[in-house]
Parts: structure tokens; sequence; C-alpha cells
């Protein structure tokens, strides 16, 4: 019962390490797909600054993006509607189009 056992952590031991490292090479495929790293896991500039930004305090990091999306916001918001006065006439001058068509 207890080479069993044992056998059975050994398993799990060899299944663990099998995993992990398929994630890591699966990591390093999407690093390199984004050019994070190069092909000879070499951290690249890029890859540098991504790990710089998600060191950084999540909230200034949070501040600046509220602020640059208040900015965007503010420079592509569309026009405002037209006053309802302007929508009156118009409707008063096809009204008056179409009356006099028939």
């Amino acid at each position: 019962m207890l080479m069993q056992a044992e056998r059975l952590r050994q398993q799990l031991r060899n299944s663990q390490l099998h995993q992990f490292r398929e994630q890591s090479t699966l990591r390093r495929k999407v690093l390199r797909a984004l050019e994070h790293i190069d092909e000879d896991d070499v951290v690249l500039i890029k890859g540098r600054a991504a790990c710089e930004i998600s060191a950084a305090d999540e909230l200034v990091t949070t501040g600046a993006f509220c602020c640059l999306s208040k900015r965007a916001s503010k420079r592509f918001s569309p026009p405002p509607p037209p006053p309802a006065t302007h929508l009156q006439q118009q409707n008063t001058l096809a009204n008056a189009a179409d009356t006099h068509t028939i």
C-alpha cells in the first residue's frame, strides 16, 4: 500500500512538472508573437515596457487611463443635436413643399 502511494505521488509530481513545462513553452510562444522576447528568449524593450506597466501601482494606472479616456471622449464626442426650433422649421418647410406639389 505504501509503495502504491509513493508511486502515485511520483506520477503526480511528473504530471505537474510536465504541465509546467508545457505552459512555459506556450507562454514563450505568446511572448514571441507579441515581440516581447526574441528567439533566444531575451527580453526586448517592448517586453520591458510591458513589465514596467504591469508592475506600476494600479491606482496610478487606473487614474491615467481615466484621464486619457475622458480626454478622448471630449475629442471624439458626437456633435450636439440641433435645437428643437430648427427641427420644427424643417418640418414646416417639408409640409409646405408637400402641399404645393399636390
